[in-house]
């Protein structure tokens, strides 16, 4: 992944530096290239992570990146990784926002906060998901800094376990709402 066999494919950034690759196992392939005689060569995207000298006090930079896997002896020429963006670290403002964000009331009936402190204005969106994964609700509401309460109305949903994906800026958290 940080090290392809041709040096033109090899991101600077992270070749013999990196320390973490991580591949969701949710993720979807970025794209399907040739076919060879055992099987296609498809493109994954992954996140690299690393930082200077491995220490535990510096900063940590997460590298949104691609990995072509070669399972039919495509040639490495005819993999075409996309450019999914880099981003350098994720932001801390947001990361400490959504860790210490909680929803209220919880069990809940009718409706339900979100209380979370921005740090600067931001959009904020809440995905309201039942436990088989089906998106039931979802809302957008632009944030300001300090405290806010983002509501979010449950009526006619049936009772049960439900998930909340929070979204803010390129970081999300997923918190569990029970609803009576």
């Amino acid at each position: 992944i940080t090290r392809p066999s041709t040096p033109s494919l090899r991101n600077t950034n992270v070749a013999s530096r990196a320390y973490f690759h991580f591949a969701s196992p949710k993720c979807e392939l970025a794209q399907t290239v040739a076919v060879g005689p055992n099987g296609p060569a498809i493109v994954l995207p992954v996140t690299v992570t690393n930082n200077t000298g491995l220490d535990g006090l510096a900063p940590v930079t997460h590298r949104y990146s691609s990995a072509a896997l070669n399972f039919g002896n495509v040639a490495e020429a005819d993999i075409l990784l996309p450019t999914l963006g880099i981003i350098d670290g994720v932001s801390e403002n947001s990361l400490s926002s959504l860790e210490a964000s909680f929803l209220y009331p919880n069990p809940a009936k009718n409706n339900v906060a979100l209380a979370i402190d921005l740090l600067n204005n931001s959009t904020v969106e809440l995905t309201l998901s039942n436990v088989i994964g089906q998106t039931m609700r979802t809302i957008a509401s632009q944030g300001q800094i300090g405290a806010n309460a983002i509501e979010m109305d449950l009526n006619g949903l049936p009772k049960g376990i439900y998930l909340v994906q929070i979204k803010v800026q390129n970081v999300s958290r997923t918190k569990k709402l029970i609803i009576e």
